[in-house]
This record gives C-alpha cells, sequence and structure tokens, in this order.
C-alpha cells in the first residue's frame, strides 16, 4: 500500500478533528477530559465540547452540537440522528471504529439525516457516513473504511434516498477495491438535490457512483473535484480501482472542472 500523502489545500490530521497542536495546526489545542453526560441528548440546544466520548451517542434533540471531542467505538454507530429537521452540528471532532466493525453490510459512524458536519476526522468503520434525508459535510477527511471481517463492501459517504447532499471540500480514501468514496444509489427512495463540490477522492472500486435502483436519482451537481491516482500518490492507477466514476442513472448530474489532482487534467464523463 503507498504511503499517505499530505495534499496542500485539502482536509487532512492537522487541520480535521479535535485541535492537537499538530504541526500546522491553526487552531487552539484542546485536552480532553472523560464525558459523563446522557448517552442519549434529549435537551433542545445541547453543547458537548473538549470530551473524550466512549460510546454511541442518540440525538432525540434539536440544535445540538458537538466539537472539539473525539468519539470513540466498537461495532455499533457513533452518532444517530433520526431527524431531518434536528440541525446537529459536529465540528472538529475525531469519530474513530477502531476497525472494529463486525457486520456483513458495513455500519456507519454517522447517519442518517438532519446534520452538518464540519473538518472532522471519521475513520475506521465498515462504512463512514450515510446521508439519507439532509446532511452536509465540509472540510472533513473521511477514511480507511474497515472492520474485522473481508465481506464488507465499504463506502466512504454513501445514499440510498435524500432530499438534500452537501459534499463539500472533503479529502475522502478508501484503500480497498470496493465500493465507493461516495456512493449516490437511489435503493430505498428518490435522491435529488445534490452538491458535490471541490473534493479530493482516492480509491474504491470506482471513486464516484451516481445510480438509479428502485427509485431515480435527480438533480446534481459534481463539479471541481480531484481524483488521486497511483502515479500521483493514490492507492490506484485509474483513480478507483476500476475507474473514476459510474453512472447508470436515467438523468446524469452536471459534471464539470472535475480532474486529475497529479496534472490537472480534465475528466470526462
Amino acid at each position: 500500500m503507498p504511503p499517505t500523502y499530505t495534499v496542500a489545500g485539502f482536509p487532512a490530521a492537522n487541520n480535521t478533528g479535535y485541535p492537537q497542536g499538530l504541526a500546522g495546526d491553526t487552531r487552539k489545542k484542546v485536552t480532553l477530559t472523560p464525558y459523563t453526560g446522557p448517552m442519549t441528548i434529549t435537551v433542545a440546544g445541547t453543547v458537548i465540547d473538549s470530551k473524550d466520548i466512549n460510546g454511541h451517542i442518540e440525538i432525540k434533540a434539536k440544535n445540538v452540537t458537538i466539537r472539539n471531542s473525539r468519539i470513540r467505538v466498537a461495532n455499533v454507530q457513533a452518532v444517530t440522528i433520526t431527524d431531518d429537521n434536528a440541525n446537529l452540528r459536529i465540528e472538529d471532532t475525531e469519530i474513530d471504529g477502531q476497525l472494529k466493525d463486525a457486520s456483513t453490510g458495513g455500519i456507519a459512524l454517522i447517519g442518517r439525516t438532519g446534520f452538518t458536519l464540519l473538518r472532522v476526522n471519521a475513520h475506521g468503520s465498515g462504512d463512514i457516513l450515510r446521508i439519507d434525508g439532509r446532511g452536509t459535510v465540509q472540510d472533513s477527511w473521511l477514511h480507511d473504511p474497515g472492520g474485522t471481517g473481508s465481506a464488507q463492501h465499504n463506502d466512504v459517504i454513501q445514499s440510498t434516498n435524500a432530499v438534500y447532499v452537501r459534499i463539500l471540500h472533503n479529502r475522502l480514501e478508501n484503500q480497498h477495491t470496493q465500493t465507493s468514496c461516495i456512493l449516490l444509489k437511489a435503493d430505498i427512495g428518490s435522491i435529488n438535490d445534490v452538491i458535490v463540490d471541490s473534493n479530493l477522492m482516492n480509491g474504491g472500486g470506482y471513486s464516484f457512483y451516481w445510480y438509479d435502483a428502485n427509485y431515480k436519482i435527480t438533480n446534481g451537481k459534481v463539479t471541481n473535484n480531484k481524483f488521486m491516482r497511483q502515479s500521483g500518490g493514490g492507492f490506484w492507477p485509474k483513480g478507483g480501482y476500476y475507474g473514476t466514476q459510474a453512472f447508470k442513472a436515467s438523468q446524469l448530474p452536471q459534471w464539470s472542472n472535475n480532474t486529475w489532482n497529479d496534472n490537472g487534467q480534465q475528466i470526462g464523463m
């Protein structure tokens, strides 16, 4: 496996997760203290700040914020939100599945709706992020999906039905030959209103999927993304093991200025 490259201008260890005082990190270093509060959050406006959290957090209230913290889990989701209008914010936080996901399908560390992630460093579960409903992820480093078995089809970001998806300026890395950095597949319901802009994608079977299934995926923009390949420090010669993108839909997204990271060459549809 090639080494992990830090790509200038994209999220990495020193500008995502809780601020640890790493070289180049301009954020104020924080010291974590053990979290002793409830694991099911029922009070609107709750703020969890600078905490070391062990176990699954269930969000049952609006306008909750988790910031400058670390969440570690084993074979379970780290954060669950089911209200499209929850307005959960997770900022400057590390979420670690510790590679203990024993499921066959892959457990998403964060899911599934009503959230915004900013400068999150999430890694170490079969899937990393699920957006089914409404979700935004920005300036985050989502990487190293995996678990204890070999049967998982790993996705960094997955959606099977959604009405609002924003995937903006993230670093998305999947070292496996399957499945994706981003999988948008209208399996459980329709998917629409999607913007995928200015991300760095590395690996997976195909790095990016746009698929109809039982329902349709429509109204998407895929712009200004960069794809890594082996010659520029990526996992595979073609970006993903098979290629950069796979389309199977009656309505394709607007696709523009998506390029190879190593030389800036345009990647057509």
